[in-house]
């Protein structure tokens, strides 16, 4: 996360945790805390990296935190993930395949184990909202596989949403978003990029919200 931050306030919020332990990697800080666990897999430990004044970092593991830190430091520090675009606030990484039990009942979800890592980032400069993203195979067929779902998914919106223009429904509101939206093989690997200007981003997400909230009045009879 990058923002403005009290991170003297955040640092005893973190201390405050029975939990609590400080400890040292690769010349990183790494600060533990825990939290209830959301699923059978999850200990509740989270550690936490304060990179500098308006840069926090949150994850369960100690390795994927460091590699994050050394991504934001160096572009060439982990293999296959970029360095942080100016402007970028929020940053989020995977590393390794989605782990084959999440997935062992869903044959849909087993084709996300194909993806070996990704990384997307979003953030502001000059006035554009951007958002840029790469999902990771490690050969070029799926990538290319992941490559046309995607783009028929994308083609599918755009279609649903120039049929909801002028109308009440929400996507209808969201076509110039949409329409913004760009993919393109890179290597064994899948592209994504959205790149908009903020006041136009803004209004669009306003339009369909305000819509969405008429819909749910005229459902529920106001």
């Amino acid at each position: 996360f990058r923002g403005e931050f009290d991170n003297r306030h955040l640092k005893d919020r973190t201390r405050s945790s029975p939990a609590y332990k400080q400890s040292e990697r690769g010349g990183i800080s790494l600060h533990r805390w825990s939290e209830p666990r959301k699923d059978e897999q999850d200990d509740g430990m989270r550690y936490t990296v304060f990179q500098d004044e308006s840069t926090v970092l949150v994850g369960r593991d100690k390795q994927t935190l460091v590699n994050a830190v050394e991504a934001l430091e160096d572009e060439d520090a982990v293999e296959g993930l970029p360095s942080a675009r100016t402007g970028a606030f929020l940053i989020a990484a995977m590393e390794g395949p989605l782990p084959s039990h999440a997935a062992k009942d869903d044959p849909g979800a087993r084709v996300l184990t194909r993806l070996t890592g990704g990384f997307m980032q979003m953030g502001e400069s000059d006035g554009e909202t951007f958002i840029s993203a790469r999902l990771a195979t490690d050969n070029s067929d799926d990538a290319e596989r992941f490559l046309r779902m995607g783009r028929g998914a994308l083609a599918f919106s755009q279609m649903l949403s120039e049929e909801a223009e002028g109308s009440d429904n929400p996507l209808g509101a969201l076509r110039p978003v949409i329409d913004s939206i760009r993919m393109k093989r890179d290597g064994t690997g899948v592209a994504i990029g959205l790149k908009m200007q903020t006041e136009a981003l803004a209004d669009a997400l306003q339009e369909a919200h305000q819509r969405q909230l008429a819909l749910e009045r005229h459902g529920s009879g106001e």
